[in-house]
């Protein structure tokens, strides 16, 4: 995949199954997914609202108390509006995204995070951290720019949530997230160039957005 080329199409998907076990819910202008491990479910992102999540759910026949863990890509509200769905849940982010937790740290233009759970609720993890929950295997890849803790997550080594990191053109090629939303442009950029000269992207099956639909190869 080249670093460079098309149009960014910013269109998020509708809710619907993507293959047996992974589903994508969509939350207005943005998509949360969910992992069917057969014991449970894994939520990556949670949307822009409890009630869009709730209706997601339910539209495709899932039971949100089954989810057992929840992985934010970061802390936007659009992609933690959800959270409090799932009290029965682990929670999981990135170190460095904890300032945007906490409040101590604000978001462009000077605007404090809307902390959707404390801190303390969430169990933080550092560059390349693995979990294993139900034999399902999720690594953590740090991606600082569109927040100081954005981050991407790889799911059994074939499926990339890409959050706020990456976008795909319109010619199904992976290129950095909007100018107009990134806290360091310049570190996004220079980031999603550098995966790309590294081949990073090509060996997964399946790569997904928060807000720029997904790609399957």
């Amino acid at each position: 995949m080249s670093k460079k080329g098309g149009t960014k199409m910013f269109k998020p998907m509708r809710t619907q199954k993507i293959n047996e076990y992974f589903y994508v819910v969509n939350s207005g202008i943005a998509n949360f997914y969910i992992y069917d491990t057969k014991n449970g479910l894994i939520v990556f992102d949670t949307g822009m609202s409890k009630t869009m999540a709730k209706a997601g759910f339910k539209k495709l026949g899932l039971d949100y108390n089954q989810v057992t863990a929840v992985f934010l890509t970061h802390s936007d509200f659009d992609h933690s509006g959800g959270c409090k769905l799932f009290d029965k849940a682990s929670f999981y982010l990135s170190k460095k995204e904890a300032p945007m937790i906490s409040g101590k740290k604000a978001r462009m233009l000077g605007i404090i995070h809307n902390k959707k759970r404390n801190l303390s609720e969430f169990v933080l993890l550092g560059d390349d951290e693995e979990v294993t929950i139900d034999n399902v295997k999720v690594q953590i890849v740090s991606t600082p720019g569109h927040t100081p803790g954005s981050a991407m997550y790889i799911i059994n080594d074939t499926i990339l949530v890409g959050g706020d990191t990456i976008s795909i053109t319109g010619n199904s090629e992976i290129s950095n997230f909007s100018i107009v939303q990134n806290m360091d442009h310049k570190a996004n950029v220079n980031l999603v160039n550098k995966l790309n000269d590294e081949h990073f992207f090509d060996g997964f099956k399946l790569i997904v957005t928060g807000h720029y639909g997904i790609l399957i190869k």
